[in-house]
């Protein structure tokens, strides 16, 4: 079956966040050089990423604000309820939903992250955490637009390497 002009696009912007996605991989893995931090223990990585969960939220706390200013200037959300034919509304409350959604796989997969890491790749830390906070603002953006795939893959994809990988330590931790 042929593909539509409209998974065409999907396709292209799942492509692209995929290819973005590797370059900050890279990039930051080759670039941060965390090991001068000492954090030479599971627990001290744990801590290390532990302290970056507040960075996580910032998209979660600005789309919470944007939807508090939104209910409160609307003649009908003011009141708790939903706009029937309000798009935007729908819009952000639909970004916001994923949003949170996206934020708790994401908070124990860069825990995770850090325990397994070792201290010399533990730049990926930062560098995905950074990608993840823009692609969740370059999902909103999109979704506005009728252009979300790329936002959304640039967070879904980078989270199932992340997962994929500890999974993988996992097994072959009591393997071995």
């Amino acid at each position: 079956m042929p593909l539509r002009s409209e998974q065409y696009k999907v396709v292209f912007g799942a492509v692209c966040a995929v290819a973005v996605a590797t370059a900050v991989a890279y990039a930051s893995y080759h670039s941060l050089d965390l090991t001068v931090m000492g954090l030479e223990t599971a627990e001290e990585r744990l801590v290390f990423a532990v302290k970056g969960i507040p960075f996580l939220m910032v998209p979660l706390l600005a789309m919470i604000a944007h939807m508090g200013s939104y209910r409160f200037f609307h003649e009908t959300a003011i009141s708790g309820a939903s706009p029937a034919d309000d798009i935007r509304y729908d819009i952000h409350q639909r970004v916001l939903r994923n949003t949170i959604e996206q934020t708790l796989l994401a908070i124990p997969a860069f825990m995770g992250l850090a325990v397994w890491l070792s201290p010399q790749a533990l730049g990926l830390v930062p560098g995905l955490a950074t990608l993840f906070v823009f692609a969740r603002f370059a999902f909103w953006w999109g979704y506005l637009r009728g252009a979300r795939a790329f936002g959304f893959a640039l967070t879904f994809y980078p989270l199932a390497g992340i997962y994929s990988y500890l999974l993988w330590k996992l097994f072959a931790a009591h393997h071995s």
